[in-house]
């Protein structure tokens, strides 16, 4: 897991796979629980706006640290495979 996250070190392909999914997991359980608690306090009308907000923060902190601990040939290689991928 260590490796997944390690924006040091190019990213094989498989690791690149690895690395979104657990970042689009972990969006989305942040955006549920984040909706779900505004569900629970009985602001129905903001449980959608607040689980979007969730998951975007946790993506911008995500870029955040992979620009930050990156050089330009790892961000290179992780926008090709996100390219191969998407």
């Amino acid at each position: 897991m260590k490796k997944i996250f390690d924006f040091t070190r190019k990213k094989t392909i498989l690791q690149a796979i690895f690395f979104y999914f657990i970042s689009f997991l972990a969006s989305l359980i942040l955006g549920a629980l984040a909706g779900g608690l505004m569900g629970l306090i009985g602001q129905l009308e903001m449980a959608a706006t607040a689980g979007l907000a969730a998951a975007t923060i946790f993506v911008i902190y995500i870029w955040y640290r992979i620009y930050s601990q990156s050089n330009l040939g790892v961000l290179n290689n992780l926008f090709l495979i996100s390219g191969i991928i998407i």
